[in-house]
């Protein structure tokens, strides 16, 4: 599984190298900005500001929890705060620089330990605490041991590589997989969409930060798996509306293919199930769909297609809509 990850500073999404220097920062609204997330399974949502104790964007935190799947941390020290994120939406929660055994009874008995997820910051090895600004002498991998039972996960950051975009340390991430039955998250100058499938064949997942808003790794590569296409034997019906009027212009159906060309042209591309082919809508007719915003059902199993209708003729009859067939009532 692939995790964008949402880093908040001074109410602002950011990226950060290393966990000092910033590199970027979006001008829209977080919860705006997560929106484009909002299909992804999960999405991880850090406050920068609570993790150094220099402040809180918890408002803004809640908001994006509206949004999106939310694993959350950034300064979790109480079991208070912990609630307030899961009564505000946040699947589950990851706990860093307050990690301890009697913390994490104290938490799982009150949210349960299928909702922490304990963060192992590692430089080189050693974990460090307080936004990755204190080293602690503590090894990664028998902290790993010590919270094991008091968890489901681990996010195990490579701060040294953090924002870098020069490849993880794959071999620490192979000893803490050996290491842990627990689910692993890795994170830390992944580079490449390759690079994240050769973590996700050894059993780990990634959270992306810098590689995927830079544009290393296309947010088109990644939606289309996160839509359970499976369910319709590889096909999913995609519906085409006017996206001013919301008139309803066609249904058609999409592989993931489709919809990864969908999303990096811009235009409507289709599965033809009676000539069993991939084809673009217009590219004979000239009647191009522009997709202006795209969007996914509740369950990940159905495709909406805002778009503009080029030749205003959407149907193969030379109709505007599909749709001009009226079932009249009975008399």
């Amino acid at each position: 599984m692939l995790l964008p990850s949402i880093d908040l500073k001074e109410g602002k999404v950011v990226q950060l190298q290393q966990g000092r220097d910033e590199k970027l920062r979006i001008a829209e609204a977080p919860e705006k900005f997560a929106e484009k997330f909002s299909a992804f399974r999960e999405v991880q949502v850090i406050d920068l500001d609570a993790a150094k104790r220099i402040g809180s964007n918890l408002e803004t935190v809640k908001k994006i929890c509206s949004v999106v799947n939310a694993n959350a941390g950034g300064g979790i020290d109480s079991v208070e705060k912990a609630k307030v994120l899961i009564a505000a939406g946040a699947k589950k929660v990851i706990i860093g620089s307050a990690a301890n055994v009697k913390f994490l009874k104290e938490l799982g008995s009150a949210i349960g330990k299928e909702k922490i997820i304990v963060a192992l910051d590692s430089w080189k090895g050693e974990v460090v605490v307080k936004g990755w600004q204190e080293k602690t002498g503590q090894d990664y991998l028998k902290k790993a041991k010590e919270f094991e039972k008091l968890c489901s996960a681990f996010l195990f950051t490579c701060v040294e590589k953090e924002g870098l975009m020069k490849g993880i340390d794959f071999e620490a991430v192979q000893k803490l997989r050996k290491a842990t039955k627990n689910r692993i998250i890795a994170a830390g100058g992944i580079a490449s969409l390759e690079e994240a499938r050769k973590l996700e064949k050894a059993g780990v997942d990634c959270a992306l930060g810098m590689s995927l808003y830079t544009g290393k790794i296309k947010l088109s590569d990644i939606l289309a798996d996160e839509l359970d296409f499976e369910k319709g034997n590889g096909l999913l019906p995609a519906i085409a509306q006017d996206w001013k009027t919301n008139e309803v212009l066609m249904l058609a159906y999409m592989n993931r293919e489709s919809l990864r060309q969908t999303l990096r042209e811009g235009k409507a591309s289709y599965w033809s199930r009676s000539r069993n082919k991939f084809w673009v809508k217009g590219e004979t007719s000239g009647n191009f769909q522009i997709v202006k915003e795209v969007r996914f059902d509740c369950d990940n199993d159905a495709i909406l297609l805002k778009v503009e209708q080029v030749g205003n003729v959407a149907c193969h009859t030379g109709k505007r809509s599909c749709f001009f067939k009226k079932a009249e009532e009975l008399k």
